[in-house]
This record gives structure tokens, sequence and C-alpha cells, in this order.
């Protein structure tokens, strides 16, 4: 393959992947209030197990995306209904950033403009992304992540002398069985990794893929994990479940005399930025694994063909802030934990089914 790209830029998408989950950890809090960080290690878990199912399948069919080794895993029938399942989750993850950025902007930056003109500029940009190719992509990558990680930095320094610990009583209230249940929504979006199945098999690198995704993974989730810890400590549990987007509050509290203010305005820049690159990506996956199913239709036809389902689901769809989080948290964490978790898992176990069989066939055809 032509395409190539580094592990820099892998761990950086790794990185703004995790950390802009905007609006999902203030549903965390919500359902186990101070013990959420229970839940995100549940998460952390089961994504750290998917990462290396992926790495050794990809690892085994070097420079192949997970829509080519699932046709030659499971078969070509079984394969294609693979392959269609896993794009149809990656466009699923594009309509969920499309909708939270539609709602943020429609809701807190500019609440006057219809919020169909957001989607229309985001997926016209996405679209003309996935033409320029992954490689435009990726190394937008490395402008983002430091400007996402510099930001959250930024908010939480200037709001240490606004933290109150007590607020972080009392903990381990919850059973075991809703730490389970609250696990499903951070378990299904930091399962959007999965992504690796697509990344891999143009890494210059292979070899360390699986090690990269987890020190981007990793301090994506060390970042979210952090800024919750302050959304509960500055404004409170009850206030930061209620808020939506709990980490802009933490910027509009940023008052250092009369120089350092509004940087509120940084965080959008920040989400705005991290959000496009997510949403170009999985667009852009979206688009190669359709290319496999429908291998005559051009790459820009299906882009476009993505955007303006996109476009119509989360216009038309779930025209409502209720309906959104309905999505997010029924649509996407469900479906996506069946596809992160028995699509990907079901698929590697057969994958090693196979290399048994193959390895145990060798070893007879030799002995004979």
């Amino acid at each position: 393959m032509n395409i190539k790209i580094s592990s820099r830029q892998s761990f950086c998408t790794y990185f703004v992947i995790v950390s802009l989950s905007i609006g999902m950890p203030n549903l965390i809090i919500r359902d186990l209030e101070q013990d959420f960080w229970q839940a995100l290690l549940v998460a952390i878990v089961i994504e750290t197990m998917l990462g290396f199912f992926l790495y050794k399948m990809g690892r085994t069919y070097a420079n192949q995306t997970i829509f080519q080794y699932s046709e030659k895993i499971l078969g070509k029938i079984l394969g294609k209904i693979s392959v269609g399942m896993f794009s149809l989750y990656f466009i699923s993850v594009a309509i969920t950033l499309t909708q939270s950025l539609m709602e943020f902007f429609g809701s807190m930056a500019m609440p006057e403009t219809p919020r169909y003109v957001f989607a229309i500029l985001l997926l016209l940009v996405s679209t003309y992304a996935c033409s320029a190719g992954l490689e435009v992509i990726m190394r937008l990558s490395e402008i983002v992540a430091p400007f996402v990680l510099g930001s959250f930095l930024f908010i939480m320094l200037f709001n240490i002398g606004n933290m109150e610990f007590d607020n972080l009583r009392p903990m381990f209230q919850h059973s075991l069985g809703e730490i389970l249940r609250g696990a499903m929504l951070p378990t299904a979006w930091f399962g959007i990794c999965i992504i690796m199945g697509v990344l891999m098999a143009y890494h210059n690198n292979p070899k360390v893929m699986y090690k990269i995704k987890l020190m981007g993974v990793g301090l994506g989730i060390l970042t979210i994990t952090t800024s919750m810890f302050f959304v509960i400590t500055v404004i409170g549990v009850e206030m930061g479940s209620r808020q939506l987007y709990s980490v802009y509050i933490l910027a509009r509290l940023v008052d250092v005399g009369d120089f350092i203010q509004r940087m509120e305005a940084f965080q959008i820049v920040s989400w705005t930025a991290g959000s496009f690159l997510i949403l170009a990506l999985f667009h852009y996956a979206g688009v190669e694994g359709l290319k496999h199913i429908f291998p005559k239709k051009s790459r820009m036809f299906l882009g476009i063909s993505i955007a303006v389902i996109v476009f119509v689901v989360s216009v038309f769809v779930t025209p409502t802030a209720i309906d959104r989080s309905t999505f997010l948290k029924n649509i996407l964490g469900v479906y996506g934990l069946v596809v992160e978790i028995c699509g990907v898992s079901l698929l590697f176990i057969i994958y090693v089914i196979k290399q048994k069989f193959k390895a145990v066939k060798k070893r007879s055809s030799n002995e004979q």
C-alpha cells in the first residue's frame, strides 16, 4: 500500500478519539456519581483486550484492513456481512459526532444559527478530507492533539483553586451490577478505537501499533478521568450531572486577574478541531468498508452518500437533545458494544481456530 502513517500520528489520533467524548462524561456522572472511575476501569480492560485481538489479526494479515481479512477469516458471504456491520458502526460514530457538535454549537456557541448549518459545513469539509486521503487526515492529528491536550491542562490548572475535595465523597456506593451497567457507555466510546483495524494496515511499523494504541488511549483516558474529577470537585456532582458540557463550564470559570478570561472560546476551537478530525476519520473508514461491498462505486460517490445519510439522521431522525441522548446511550451504546465486543471477539475466535487448524494440518503433512 502506498499510504503510510507514523506512530506519532497514530498516538495523537487515539488520544484525540478518547479524550474528546463530548457529553459522555456527564452521562456517566449522572448514573454513578463519585464512582464513575470504576466504570472507566472496566472500559479500559475491555478496550485493552479488543486492541490485542486486532493486533494479532493485523500482524497475521499484514497490510490488510479489518474489511479485507474479515472475508478471509469468515468466507465471502459471512465476510461481507461482517464488513457491512463494521461499516455501519463507523457511520454511526460519525452520526454521533455530528449530533454532538450540532447540539453544542446550537445550544452553547451560536444558538441563533439553525443547527443544520453546522451539519452541512462539517460534512462538506469531512467529505473533502475523505477524498484527500487518510494521510492528510492523520497529519492533521499532529496539529490537533497538542492543542486539545493544552486546552484541558490549561483549564484544569486554573481551576485548582476552585476544588473542593469533599465533593468526592461518598465513594463505593454502587453495586457491581450498577457499575457494569454504567460501564456500557464508556466501553462503547473507548471501543471506537477498533478503528485500529483500519489504521494498522497503513502503519509504517505495524509491530509497535498495539503499544502506540495503549499509550494514546491511556493518555486520553487519563485526561478525561482527570477532567471528570475536576468537574465533581469544582461544580459538584449534582450540577456536573445536569450540565451536558461541564468542561465548558470549567472553562468559563477561569478568571486570572483581568488578562486571562473567557477561556471557553479556546475550548470551542479545541473541541471543533478534534471532533472534525474524528468525524473525517470515521467517515473515511465508512467509505473504506463500503468500497469492499460496492467495488464499482467511486470513493467520492460513497463519501457523499455517507454524508447524506449522516445529515438526514442527525437533523431529521434525532432532532431534539433528548433523542440524541437516547441515540448515544441506546443505539451507539448497545450496537457499539455488540460490534466491538461480540463482532471483534467472534472474529478473533474463528481466526484462532483456523490458525490452530492450519498448524495441525502443517504438522501432519510434515510428519508424512
